[in-house]
Order: structure tokens, then C-alpha cells, then sequence
């Protein structure tokens, strides 16, 4: 069954979410390996959590994964992100999220992959992907061959020069580079963000 709606997600929170054009076009992406790049605050990140949830209740017994390079930012910027927009519903134990119909989501860190060998999965998600490899990117690949799930390769990240990301997307291997910033989310963003953001050096911005 194809992801072409977020009733089901937004049912199941009781409240109906406005997509931003950028979200919605990374969110239903039939294309693999799909990545969102972006500045601070453009709404890369939640984009990404909603495919995550999507496609965990879209497809029973699924096995998907959400993986950042350290486990730090993991635990106290990802997997509390995901707390603040599900945590009503959901719950996290032993990194994991398990779903009503069997489906499992696992938060992982670059130094599990390792145990992710023989790991048959439906789907994943890097986060801040431009801090990782190009090998972790392969690495992740050969691990998408789960019949349940859509075997997507997700991605987001922030902007980082010409890196691997970069090249890769040149040459055709990212298949869809979404790019977005900052101001596309004003709306959603305290009125002082954005002030804020311009008094930062350039080299930061």
C-alpha cells in the first residue's frame, strides 16, 4: 500500500498538521534514496520524523531505523523531538518504538552499525546525514530488503559545502535533493527567530 495520505497520522494525534510545501514533498516521496538539505529551523528534521511514523503505521511489521552519528544528539535532540510530537501516543523503551500492528522503530547511533549486519529493513531515516559517511550511506542501502515498508532511503541534513552529499546527489546516486530554509518556516518559528539568526556572524548563519 503507498503512502499518499496523513489522515491515519493525523488522526491518530487528533489534530490536523499543514504540511509546508518542502515537508510535504520529502514526506511522499516515492523516490529512493530522498534527501531534505537545509538551514536552522526550516523543519528538515520534523519532515523527517512524520515519514518515519507514517510509514510505521502504514505498513504492518515493519522494521525501521533513525540513525544519527553520535548517540548524544541522539538522545538529546532526535529521540527527544520525536518524544515532544508523539510522546502522547508512543513511547520509547530500550531505544525502540513498538507499533499496534508489529511494526518496530529503532533509534540507533554510527556506532551500532556494526549490529545492524544481518538487520532486514523496511526503511530509514539519517539524521543530519553530512555527519556521517559515504560508506554509512552504502552500508544503510544494502540493508533496505524488507518486503514490508518502502524500502526508502531518507535523508536530511544541513548544508556542508561540497561534501559527500554533494557529489553523490552530482551524480545522480541521491535520486531527490530537496533543498530548503529557514525562512519557508517563518510561520511556524517565534517572531524573534529569525532576528535573532541575522545578528549570528556570517559563518554561522
Amino acid at each position: 500500500m503507498a503512502i499518499d495520505t496523513i489522515s491515519s497520522l493525523q488522526e491518530t494525534e487528533n489534530k490536523v498538521r499543514e504540511l509546508l510545501p518542502k515537508q510535504d514533498e520529502f514526506i511522499f516521496s516515492k523516490e529512493t534514496p530522498v534527501c531534505i538539505k537545509g538551514t536552522w529551523g526550516c523543519g528538515k528534521s520534523l519532515a523527517g520524523l512524520i515519514s518515519a511514523c507514517l510509514e510505521c503505521e502504514t505498513y504492518p511489521n515493519n522494521l525501521y531505523l533513525i540513525i544519527r552519528k553520535e548517540y548524544p544528539d541522539l538522545r538529546d535532540s532526535t529521540m527527544k523531538d520525536w518524544l515532544s510530537e508523539f510522546g502522547d501516543f508512543y513511547s520509547i523503551h530500550n531505544n525502540d518504538v513498538k507499533f499496534g500492528n508489529g511494526s518496530i522503530l529503532m533509534f540507533r547511533h554510527g556506532d551500532d552499525l556494526n549490529a545492524l549486519k544481518n538487520v532486514n529493513l523496511g526503511g530509514c531515516l539519517m539524521v543530519q546525514a553530512e555527519e556521517m559517511d559515504e560508506d554509512d550511506f552504502w552500508f544503510l542501502i544494502g540493508r533496505l530488503r524488507r518486503k514490508e515498508g518502502t524500502r526508502q532511503l531518507r535523508m536530511e541534513c544541513n548544508y556542508n559545502g561540497h561534501n559527500w552529499i554533494y557529489k553523490l546527489a552530482n551524480e545522480g546516486k541521491i535520486t531527490k535533493l530537496i533543498t530548503t530554509n529557514t525562512f519557508d518556516n517563518e510561520a511556524n518559528l517565534p517572531s524573534d527567530y529569525i532576528p535573532n539568526l541575522k545578528r549570528l556572524p556570517k559563518k554561522l548563519q
